[in-house]
């Protein structure tokens, strides 16, 4: 590998990680909002320990714990995914996972999320490069939304045997600043851009998942080719 080569790999890990800390602060103010509220309906229950209070506390402390735990391994899984093309995934998956990082910071922002499709769709692919890819889209139509609301959608087909279609659907995609990276993405230097979300979005579709990137208003398409591995 060279020097190069090198220096992009360790900025492209610098953004991963610098990604989920955009996103994470905001999943760690839900956690304690979480917290607190089973905290409080614990003591109202220790104040009269009457058998409604009793099972709302069971409810309410379950549900927080799903929560939680579903917060955390939507932030590990993100994290300790290994770079590696042909790893098997459910793509349905990679998109709830990225939708589940960034649900507290669509709500600041008064976008809606609609509900993803659940479907198994078995593909092989870099799936640390695709969620980094997903979870940057997002972060861009997150800044670039300027408190308009609408909402994002999120689903993926497989179009044949060997491709799978992701589309990303928002109101308020900047498909012509999109459209202009994606054009000089050869001259543009990831040195300079490595912090940028829109930038990294698209090189990272283009250069390392060798996607077939559509974008039009309110629409982005990635196309992916499956990777084969023996």
């Amino acid at each position: 590998m060279s020097q190069k080569d090198n220096l992009e790999n360790k900025l492209i890990d610098i953004h991963h990680t610098f990604l989920l800390g955009k996103m994470t602060g905001d999943l760690f103010h839900e956690v304690n909002n979480i917290i607190g509220a089973s905290i409080g309906f614990a003591q109202l229950a220790k104040m009269s320990m009457s058998p409604d209070d009793v099972n709302k506390l069971i409810d309410v402390v379950l549900n927080s714990t799903e929560k939680i735990k579903e917060v955390s391994k939507s932030a590990q899984t993100y994290l300790s995914a290994v770079s590696k093309n042909g790893e098997l995934t459910d793509i349905s998956d990679v998109l709830n996972n990225c939708a589940i990082l960034s649900r507290k910071s669509l709500i600041k922002k008064g976008i809606k999320l609609s509900p993803i499709n659940k479907k198994l769709i078995a593909f092989q692919t870099d799936v640390r490069i695709l969620k980094h890819t997903i979870l940057s889209f997002i972060s861009a139509i997150i800044e670039s939304n300027a408190n308009r609301g609408g909402t994002l959608e999120l689903n993926a087909e497989k179009t044949d045997e060997m491709q799978v279609k992701i589309e990303i659907n928002h109101d308020y995609i900047d498909a012509e600043h999109l459209n202009n990276l994606s054009k000089k993405i050869d001259s543009i230097d990831i040195s300079d851009n490595f912090d940028n979300d829109a930038f990294m979005a698209v090189y990272l579709s283009k250069k390392y998942l060798g996607a077939t990137l559509e974008i039009v208003p309110r629409k982005i398409t990635l196309i992916l080719d499956e990777v084969i591995t023996q």
